[in-house]
């Protein structure tokens, strides 16, 4: 299993603030609804309002555990079953498996991502057959890595295959 390729992605902290920042914004109507229209809250003209603020408060909170407890992503192409496993979980409880056949994978393609806010980035993509956009596998910062981990994949690939 030494020769497997794993690849460990975490979520980014650019979506872990987007998140935080969706969480957040949940918890204005509770204000809105409820804090700052200056009316007693205890009379019966206020339960829409109270299941209104409630609900959007409960939404802030799940937003906010997924913000801090994001998911973490394990890809293994394993040569010793000959499949693609792609692993998730969270912290929180979600947890997700999908496995590929090695013969239902095509050849690795290294992607140029174009970033208007920093320098540009390389993902390595692996087409699945079933599926309509290909498997993202990993982000490197330069084109040179994720060539070496393209042709890494594919050599595991095409070894099992010819064997």
């Amino acid at each position: 299993m030494s020769d497997a390729p794993v690849f460990r992605q975490r979520m980014s902290i650019g979506l872990r603030r987007f998140f935080a920042g969706a969480g957040l914004f949940c918890f204005f109507p509770t204000y809105d609804l409820l804090i700052r229209p200056g009316v007693p809250v205890l009379v019966l003209g206020m339960a829409p309002m109270w299941i209104i603020a409630l609900a959007a408060g409960a939404l802030g909170l799940a937003i906010l555990a997924a913000a801090i407890l994001g998911p973490k992503r394990t890809v293994i192409f394993d040569p010793a079953t000959r499949e693609l496993r792609d692993l998730g979980a969270a912290d929180f409880g979600l947890r997700w498996s999908r496995r590929y056949s090695f013969r239902d994978l095509g050849t690795p393609i290294v992607e140029r991502v174009r970033e208007t806010d920093g320098p540009d980035s390389w993902r390595v993509m692996m087409p699945c057959a079933g599926r309509k956009r290909p498997l993202n596998i990993e982000s490197y910062p330069d084109e040179a890595a994720a060539r070496i981990a393209a042709s890494r994949i594919a050599a595991v690939i095409a070894k099992k295959l010819l064997s």
